[in-house]
């Protein structure tokens, strides 16, 4: 399945070090979360709305092309990205949130 526009992602940065893929998750600020910083309910994720001509705005590195692309092509492209900004090699979970099939 090919990423389109319109198409709601959830895409989460993970590594060793927590403090290091921070920059690249953006949470939704929630009451439950807020109130409870021990919760142990995992924080609500940013989802990321696919433009028109495809593209993303994804923390620290910006507008993203990933119309057209695969979750896994997507995930390459942002592991790729972060060698930058983070030593070792991160892993990129890419989710389609509304994907249907009709």
């Amino acid at each position: 399945a090919k990423i389109m526009p319109k198409d709601l992602l959830t895409i989460v940065v993970s590594c060793t070090s927590p403090e290091l893929a921070a920059p690249f998750n953006l949470t939704v600020a929630t009451q439950n979360n807020m109130a409870l910083n021990y919760a142990t309910t995992q924080p609500v994720l940013q989802q990321y709305l696919v433009d028109n001509d495809g593209n993303i705005n994804f923390p620290v590195l910006g507008e993203l092309h990933v119309g057209g692309l695969t979750k896994k092509a997507t995930e390459q492209m942002i592991v790729e990205k972060l060698k930058p900004y983070i030593t070792e090699s991160p892993i990129v979970t890419v989710r389609m949130v509304n994907y249907k099939i009709s």
